[in-house]
């Protein structure tokens, strides 16, 4: 995981991708990464390292916006979709809210809930100060 995260640690590119932080220091979206096999994971970073180059102008295949200010990374992998749900914030910045792989046509309802919340979240933690970027 070390490498993962080293690579997607590093701000290059006109856009600034962080990944969402929870009050104790997990980072979900580094954990799920972590969780998919070298090959799975290397695509992810990969389809983020786009993310960090084209921003809001990522579209399909690889981005789309999914409901308010979430968006979605979409992510082949053999026979797998992977996702990885984001928004964006200030001026050039995205955070990576929360990972998983779909397994139907639509994005279960759980999987908006955790990113809304993440993201409402993050803005909270950012307004007061806690979050320094």
């Amino acid at each position: 995981m070390n490498d993962v995260i080293s690579i997607l640690d590093r701000q290059e590119g006109p856009f600034r991708v962080f990944s969402y932080k929870d009050a104790r220091g997990k980072k979900p979206v580094y954990e799920f990464i972590d969780s998919l096999n070298t090959k799975a994971a290397a695509k992810v970073v990969r389809v983020i390292g786009l993310l960090k180059e084209y921003g809001p102008f990522l579209k399909r295949p690889f981005a789309d916006k999914v409901e308010g200010d979430i968006y979605e990374l979409r992510i082949h992998f053999s026979d797998s979709q992977i996702r990885i749900l984001y928004a964006f914030f200030g001026k050039g910045n995205v955070v990576l809210l929360h990972g998983f792989r779909k397994k139907s046509n639509r994005i279960p309802s759980e999987e908006l809930i955790k990113a809304n919340h993440r993201l409402s979240d993050w803005k909270s933690r950012c307004d007061q100060g806690v979050i320094e970027l």
